[in-house]
């Protein structure tokens, strides 16, 4: 976890911080005794009480993922909050994981004021971005699909990018391009093949729609993070608190014995 560039923060089910890898302590600006008992919205968002869109909140409501976009520290970060469960299924808490979208939100604002300018930025941002026109076809790709994917320009454009989308995860991706209720952001999780090694990772794209002055779309921007570290390391906790819960037990279990073995011999 702290060779990765995200911020990664373990909260209770109280939503106060319990361990942060080294990324989210420089982006915090904080030292790990200062995160330990702090409460969410105290770290992440420097309020003194819980916020109405605190993705914290929304996922001890719902349960699932919840994302919120935010500023802090004058950058734009994408804030994921995933449950931390325990082997009974109960809510144990919540794995922050918040990636820096700066560059992404940027570019957002350059397309609506200039799509030639913003060509020239999609190129520019360290991620893998796209240009698909209203119907949802790719138009343009970055030199980071590219360069990840191993595809020609030519290759990618109109629906030829899903190629390199796992097999698995194809169907729902075309569902999603063609659903025409569709017409706000949204997100999707799939695979994608890195050329360099065959390596199907997991990556988290979320596609924007560019609107005219009529409000009809226009064309739409999209951008893929790589989020199989993070995927992995949520499975590297919950292992860690499973098998927490399991030497709690254990211990448990042996006090109890010995417990009724000294009551026995009385």
């Amino acid at each position: 976890c702290d060779a990765m560039q995200e911020g990664i923060c373990l909260l209770g089910a109280d939503s106060r911080g319990q361990r942060c890898n080294q990324a989210m302590l420089r982006i915090l600006g904080r030292p790990q005794n200062e995160v330990r008992g702090r409460r969410c919205h105290e770290l992440l968002h420097q309020a003194k009480s819980p916020i109405a869109n605190c993705p914290f909140q929304q996922m001890l409501q719902s349960r699932q993922r919840a994302v919120l976009e935010m500023q802090m520290n004058s950058r734009w970060w994408q804030v994921v909050c995933d449950p931390l469960l325990d082997e009974r299924g109960e809510l144990a808490g919540g794995v922050h994981v918040i990636t820096d979208i700066t560059g992404r939100r940027e570019l957002e604002a350059a397309l609506r004021a200039s799509e030639q300018r913003a060509r020239l930025m999609i190129n520019a941002i360290p991620q893998m971005a796209w240009q698909s026109d209203a119907a949802g076809e790719t138009t343009h790709c970055n030199d980071r699909w590219y360069e990840y994917t191993g595809q020609l320009p030519a290759e990618a454009r109109g629906l030829g990018w899903l190629a390199a989308v796992h097999p698995e995860d194809r169907g729902r991706v075309m569902l999603r391009i063609y659903d025409a209720s569709i017409t706000e952001v949204y997100e999707a999780e799939y695979r994608l093949r890195r050329a360099s090694d065959g390596a199907y990772r997991w990556h988290l794209a979320r596609t924007v729609p560019i609107r005219d002055a009529q409000g009809h779309v226009e064309c739409w921007f999209g951008s893929a993070v790589d989020i199989e570290d993070q995927k992995q390391a949520h499975a590297t906790l919950l292992r860690a608190h499973d098998e927490l819960e399991y030497r709690v037990d254990e211990r448990t279990a042996e006090l109890s014995k010995t417990a009724k073995s000294l009551r026995d011999q009385n």
